[in-house]
């Protein structure tokens, strides 16, 4: 089975947790990291033996280390990310909360033509 290579934006608590999961799996591998603070992504980079690390989220995307993206980044920032990933042709696993239902629509309608995953990475219920 083809591996699935993820790039990773965020590197806080959830991140990592995700991050380990996803190294884990038996056809995933990640990829790419990038954060809002450099040497964060560098540290997260070595820490999960991600080859590849970026200065920020834009040049992550817009990489072809990946195939999708997991988005952990704040929630302020987090539709941005997604639809330039879409952009960019990257499945998407992101976490939650969304900024609202209407940032959701819009991220869910602009994959759903391009064929495009997008999921809910949600690991707790509240």
């Amino acid at each position: 089975m083809p591996k699935l290579y993820f790039g990773v934006v965020g590197t806080g608590e959830i991140a990592d947790f995700t991050a380990r999961a996803i190294s884990q799996a038996g056809n995933a591998r990640l990829s790419s990291v990038a954060s809002r603070r450099y040497t964060s992504t560098k540290e997260f980079a070595r820490e999960h033996g991600i080859p590849n690390d970026y200065p920020d989220w834009r040049s992550l995307v817009e990489a072809q280390d990946s195939h999708a993206i997991y988005v952990a980044s704040p929630t302020t920032s987090r539709k941005e990310i997604c639809l330039a990933a879409l952009a960019n042709h990257k499945h998407l696993l992101c976490e939650k909360p969304f900024l609202n239902t209407a940032s959701v629509d819009k991220i869910a309608a602009r994959a759903q033509p391009e064929g495009l995953t997008f999921m809910d990475a949600t690991h707790f219920t509240h």
